[in-house]
This record gives structure tokens, sequence and C-alpha cells, in this order.
């Protein structure tokens, strides 16, 4: 059963809204992200052992931020997760998808892999009763 925040940020604009308005707030990177190409990574790029994510963005960087010099990722993956409890290896659960991601992303040569593999950041985007207090943590 899908949890009643998927089918928001299924909607590019809600995961643009998170992202820029939330998550890279006050960071350079928050205007490096081309948000109108933005794509979903299909989820059966990752087998279903790994399988811990709800939704998967990749979302490529400007071609300013990929002239300025330095080489490189060209794309960013956000790997969404939606939980109402805290769970307590929610960290290494995404790791082990975004890891399973990060094979198949490098076989498909894509999103700029082998090369320049993306930068891939799990979210969890929590809405429980109980302030988050799992290990390593961060609220906002």
């Amino acid at each position: 059963m899908s949890h009643p925040y998927e089918p928001l940020f299924a909607l590019p604009s809600m995961v643009k809204n998170l992202l820029h308005g939330y998550i890279l707030r006050d960071t350079p990177d928050a205007d490096s992200l081309d948000y109108e190409l933005m794509t979903r990574v299909p989820d059966d790029w990752v087998p279903d052992g790994p399988r811990y994510a709800d939704l998967v963005w990749c979302i490529p960087f400007r071609a300013e931020a990929e002239q300025s010099g330095q080489a490189g990722p060209t794309h960013l993956i956000v790997v969404l997760k939606f939980v109402d409890e805290v769970v307590e290896d929610i960290g290494e659960r995404l790791s082990r998808h975004a890891a399973s991601l990060l094979r198949e992303v490098t076989r498909r040569h894509a999103f700029g892999a082998p090369d320049t593999p993306p930068v891939v950041a799990p979210v969890v985007v929590y809405n429980g009763p109980d302030p988050w207090d799992a290990p390593g943590g961060v609220r906002i």
C-alpha cells in the first residue's frame, strides 16, 4: 500500500518545492538544478530485495553549473521515503536502495554514469506524532 504522500510527491512541482524551499534553501546549489527536465526513475531499476524508497526522481544540473570548469556530476538523484513512525534502520535501508540504484544507473550509462556518476540524496519525509529521533537523523 502506498503512503498518502506518494501521489503528492509524484508531482514535479512538489519535489521542486521540497528541495528548493526546504532542503537546499540558503545553499549555493538551490538554483543549480534544472527542475524543468526532472524525470522519474522507474521502480524496476532496483530489485525487490533492496527496494525501499517510495519515489525516485532525477534532476539534471543546469548547463551553467556543469560549465564551471570542474568535472563533476551532471545529475542529482533524489530518493524519497515517506514514514509516519521513527524507523531506526532507515539509513541502512535507503543506503542499500541507493547502492542498487547506482549499479543500475552505471549499467545503463544513464544520468552521466559511469564517467560522472550522479549524486544520490536520500530524503525521508516524516510525519509522525513523535519527534524524529533515529540515529543520525536530521530535523528541519
